[in-house]
């Protein structure tokens, strides 16, 4: 082999042994791929979307989620919503099938916790809080369907001549004659209107309270809801279903959806992309080799660790696909380059790997540094999204010198889509406009006024478009709302918009409330500053739209009103608070005799706590800050003097991964620029030419941003890691062509003859790597759930961006900034 021609260094070093031992190589990156799979089939990986995932470590919201679930039980809660004329006998009877049918499912999961067993006790990762009525109805259900609640089974508090009874309000219904009374009474009883039927009539809840699942079987028993009501279904009485637990369901099933078809299409694409380029099986194989390996050790680590995939880390396989490509696509450029110039194989490959590994190996390192500021968030998912990243992308930079030359040398004549006359194609074309649009050699006239012109042109573009996207970036609205990531036709968006306008709404938050010592719940003191804070609470006005978005309470405080009143012959003016604490005592005793089952899911035994469970209107999550406030000066006002209240449950949940989520952005990202930046100046060793490249690396990202903000796409759960993405797919592309021209600069010492041969190494890789990922990201907009739309739109662009900067502003900035040194 002649190596007279090739530059030595530690990867032409590597390449060497890799091309002597090649089988042993693949056989010991095969066998590592082995024992990694052999963890994900062994282990498993799961899908939690759950608002407990994403809160800020240290949060105490789900600290106390999981007291109060220890204490009052968990519950996973779908609501159908039911539309037609309730008050008929006809719905009645549909109503009751439906009960009893939803009440009948009875599925055995594997993955089945038990409800209220310590495996799904404090910490189980696979809770779901949602809509929560619980403690008000009758307990029905086979081995997971714990408790069905509607008109035609929820409690019916009523006198006997012993004290109270607990019955069944299914009972109660009329058998003959008019429903005018019923409806009298269903409708006016604040424990049934707005909770179980709307106000008009005209809706009806069905609530299914489901024991602790997994997110995996949560999708099934969702299904089986679904098939389930849809046998009931016919005119005047049509269903749908929403919920917390069915929308943490339909996510998960949509996003495996979403992304199944995503990464068969883009697969498809990819590797059409890839033939086309290269013309050649050798030019695809290695480029989706180390996209599989960087993601299977990626998503082993993952099983190792316990992680499960949301949708905040599941942009980590598509990030490391960019990684992957790109790093094949610089080394296979820059190879076919070779061969048709007449190198031998083997030499080929050992050029272009020195040529290559040296980018490779800063774009990986900045990457990996840049990834791993992310630890430094305050949001759990983030966190974790940095270690897998960072691991990923150094599993990318391993696979590229171990598999690409092995891969490369079974390539015995082709050119990988090299024109053997050295001809000219599109990408060729491409790239010479590029270059006289930015002022190079190949500009209209030859005249240098005119390159200079067009260089200065160029600049000023630049310049304007990076403060037209920083205005724009100033518009972009952080603002979380899993709803608006389904389409109005899907059914759990149509079921959530009929219970938010029609019975009440389907969001909700809890109190914890423990009693201080020497105190009582049945103390009258206590149940007086309790409807206190619930009257507070349900007065609360939201500041942006004008209205009462608390819509309902459930708590003790019912069961003692509703007691209260049956004791005194049911007359509506008894439905409060009894005088003495002696005579609450007396209620909370002959409740529990008939009904021990339902106090138990609302207080202790030793009646030392209590929950307050309330529901109100979807809003985006940062909405609900006001009432967060509202609720803290209540509990101050009113109950800091009895009880400790800790409030918990969906609201906190997402304030608290959100009220943390612009200073994460802001501090993860910033570390990110400003390592990476010191990074490419000790690397490239030149402050100035490590300076001068974060413009290019800067300037997609406030394009991509602004785009968010004519777009009018919020900063939420999907969107809120573009900037740091597409920083990292910038800096890969600038970093190959900043190296390569101060390696030609240093050579040549003409500015012009750099930049001509650094666009020849390093720009048709730049385009081929843009064209592939921008084929196989496609995909995602075709998807169902919005936020993936959203996603593959954002990353599109900003690639397309960063071809702009990479190939037009920075060669422009060379010729500005750079003279000629002989």
């Amino acid at each position: 082999m002649d190596h007279s021609h090739e530059e030595r260094g530690f990867f032409a070093g590597i390449t060497r042994i890799t091309l002597r031992f090649p089988f042993l190589t693949l056989g010991f990156v095969f066998l590592g791929v082995l024992a990694m799979m052999f963890q994900i089939a062994t282990r498993g990986l799961t899908i939690d979307n759950s608002p407990e995932v994403f809160e800020a470590v240290g949060s105490r919201t789900s600290v106390v989620l999981s007291e109060l679930r220890e204490e009052f039980g968990q519950d996973q809660l779908f609501v159908v919503v039911v539309e037609g004329d309730v008050f008929t006998r006809p719905f009645l009877e549909k109503l009751d099938s439906l009960h009893n049918g939803l009440a009948a499912i009875d599925i055995d999961f594997d993955y089945l916790q038990g409800f209220g067993s310590e495996e799904g006790g404090e910490g189980s990762p696979d809770l779901i809080d949602g809509f929560d009525d619980d403690g008000w109805g009758d307990e029905e259900g086979g081995t997971i369907i714990d408790e069905v609640i509607s008109l035609a089974g929820v409690r019916d508090t009523r006198a006997t001549t012993d004290g109270v009874s607990v019955g069944d309000l299914r009972d109660s219904w009329p058998v003959s004659g008019p429903l005018d009374s019923f409806r009298e009474r269903v409708l006016s009883e604040r424990t049934y209107r707005n909770r179980l039927v709307s106000a008009e009539g005209r809706h009806a809840l069905v609530i299914v309270r489901a024991q602790v699942v997994t997110e995996q079987s949560l999708v099934a028993l969702y299904n089986a809801i679904l098939d389930e009501t849809q046998k009931h279904v016919e005119k005047g009485f049509v269903t749908k279903t929403g919920g917390g637990a069915a929308m943490n369901a339909r996510i998960n099933e949509l996003t495996i959806i979403d992304m199944g078809l995503a990464f068969i299409l883009a697969s498809i694409l990819m590797f059409g992309a890839l033939l086309a380029i290269y013309r050649h099986p050798i030019g695809v194989v290695a480029p989706l080799a180390i996209i599989s390996i960087a993601n299977i050790f990626t998503l082993g680590l993952m099983s190792i660790l316990g992680m499960s995939l949301n949708y905040l880390n599941s942009i980590v396989p598509v990030f490391l696909t960019c990684v992957g490509v790109a790093d094949a696509i610089h080394v296979q450029s820059l190879y076919r380059d070779l061969r048709r110039s007449g190198c031998e194989n083997a030499s080929a490959i050992i050029r272009s790997m020195q040529a290559a590994g040296v980018p490779i190996f800063f774009t990986s390192l900045t990457t990996m540094v840049g990834l791993i500021s992310f630890r430094t968030a305050s949001l759990k998912p983030i966190i974790q999204l940095g270690t897998l990243g960072a691991f990923g992308v150094l599993i990318a930079f391993i696979a590229t010198t171990l598999v690409l030359p092995p891969v490369l040398s079974m390539n015995k004549r082709s050119l990988l889509g090299a024109s053997e006359g050295g001809g000219k194609d599109w990408l060729d074309r491409f790239l010479r406009r590029c270059s006289g649009f930015s002022g190079g050699i190949y500009a209209a006239s030859q005249d240098p006024i005119f390159q200079k012109r067009a260089r200065h042109k160029a600049l000023w573009l630049g310049l304007l478009i990076g403060v037209g996207a920083l205005l724009f970036t100033s518009q972009v609205r952080v603002n979380h709302d899993q709803l608006a990531w389904f389409p109005e036709s899907e059914e759990l968006h149509q079921a959530f918009d009929l219970i938010d306008n029609n019975v009440g709404g389907v969001a909700q938050f809890l109190l914890l409330i423990e009693m201080k010592e020497g105190k009582k719940i049945q103390d009258i003191e206590t149940l007086k500053a309790l409807v206190q804070l619930e009257e507070h609470i349900l007065s609360f006005v939201d500041p942006n739209s004008g209205e009462k978005i608390v819509k309902k309470s459930t708590s003790i405080l019912d069961i003692i009103r509703e007691t209260n009143r049956a004791l005194h012959g049911g007359s509506q003016e008894y439905y409060r608070m009894p005088d003495s604490t002696a005579q609450a005592t007396d209620i909370l005793f002959l409740f529990e005799n008939s009904a021990p089952d339902d106090l138990m899911r609302l207080a202790t035994s030793d009646l030392n706590k209590t929950q307050m469970q309330f529901t109100l209107r979807w809003l985006p999550a940062t909405s609900y800050q006001p009432l967060s406030k509202h609720i803290d000066a209540g509990i101050e006002k009113y109950v800091s003097e009895v009880a400790v209240v800790k409030p918990t449950g969906f609201l906190y949940s997402v304030l608290s991964a959100f009220g943390a989520l612009i200073p994460d952005l802001l501090k993860s990202f910033g570390l990110a620029f400003v390592i990476i930046t010191v990074l490419l100046a000790i690397l490239l060793r030149d402050l100035k030419l490590g300076l001068v490249a974060m413009f290019p690396n800067l300037l997609p990202v406030l394009m991509t941003v602004g785009l968010m903000g004519i777009l009018d796409i919020p900063i939420d759960g999907s969107t809120l890691l573009i900037a740091s993405v597409a920083l990292g797919l910038c800096v890969d592309d600038t970093i190959h062509f900043v190296h390569h021209f101060q390696h030609h600069y240093k050579l040549s010492g003409r500015v012009e003859e750099a930049i001509e041969a650094t666009t020849r190494d390093s720009g048709r890789a730049i385009v081929s790597t843009s064209v592939v990922l921008i084929l196989s990201i496609a995909p995602c907009l075709i998807a169902t759930l919005y936020s993936l739309v959203w996603f593959g739109l954002l990353i599109i662009a900003a690639i397309a961006f960063a071809v702009f900067a990479d190939l037009v502003l920075t060669p422009a900035i060379f010729r500005s900034l750079y003279k000629d040194r002989v």
